[in-house]
């Protein structure tokens, strides 16, 4: 029960308990902050004006390249050969 809750997840992405809680915590805390300049977009429209868009774009970037080092990671250990 506590691996499902707890340590599934994280382990499907290649972390710990406790990387995926800094990696989870900073992504969230990033949205928060760009849905707050976002809604201030909404009531100023002069004001932080690609705040939301930077955000998603910042996020979606740093999310393909962790997970295309991970896969280029895993290539190479799988790939490498072992000379006896």
């Amino acid at each position: 029960m506590i691996d499902r809750i707890f340590l599934s997840h994280p382990r499907t992405v290649g972390e710990s308990y406790w990387e995926h809680f800094r990696v989870a915590g900073s992504f969230g805390t990033a949205m928060v902050g760009g849905g707050i300049k976002a809604m201030i977009h909404a009531v100023l429209p002069n004001a932080y004006e690609t705040a939301g868009s930077d955000t998603i774009r910042r996020l979606h970037t740093i999310m393909v390249e962790k997970r295309g080092a991970k896969r280029d990671a895993t290539m190479e250990m799988l790939s490498v050969e072992w000379v006896i």
